[in-house]
């Protein structure tokens, strides 16, 4: 084979269609990945989650299963920021892994006062501050302790 081809273009061979109809050309430009566009994706809002785009579209979830499990290694799906349902949902169906936590305990800190809690509990040193305020009397009572705690800040005076 060419030195210049990876191991898995070697492997599945120069010019061979997948059952896709694309050569090994289209499918690994350069051997570095594959970007897969749901049909019908420039129907949704931008702002829809890619996982749930990516539910919409039969053909797309197809496709990102073969692409998944057509290499010796392991597969894994990696969500943004947070995972939702669809990202759950969508590795049920890839029967991979979601590298990430369940969206329910998610949830619970994806946020600054989760983390806070994070920290707190792992007794991790963080700087003065409140966290879990819902309302103005939370906000009133949480200032209260701060000032209280720390009398030698000189802003509160």
């Amino acid at each position: 084979g060419d030195p210049a081809e990876t191991p898995r273009q070697s492997r599945i061979g120069r010019g061979a269609r997948n059952p896709f109809g694309e050569t090994s050309d289209d499918v690994l430009p350069g051997g570095a990945f594959t970007v897969v566009v749901p049909e019908l994706s420039d129907r949704f809002p931008s702002s829809a989650p890619l996982a749930q785009v990516a539910l919409c579209s039969p053909a797309c979830v197809k496709r990102l299963r073969y692409l998944a499990h057509s290499s010796n290694k392991a597969p894994v799906l990696i969500p943004g920021v947070s995972s939702g349902w669809a990202e759950k949902q969508l590795a049920l169906l890839l029967n991979t892994p979601l590298l990430g936590p369940d969206p329910a305990v998610a949830s619970l800190y994806a946020t600054r006062s989760g983390a806070k809690r994070v920290l707190h509990a792992a007794d991790v040193s963080v700087p003065s501050g409140a966290h879990d305020i819902y309302d103005e009397e939370d906000l009133i009572i949480a200032l209260a302790k701060l000032i209280a705690g720390r009398l030698d800040v000189q802003r509160w005076r």
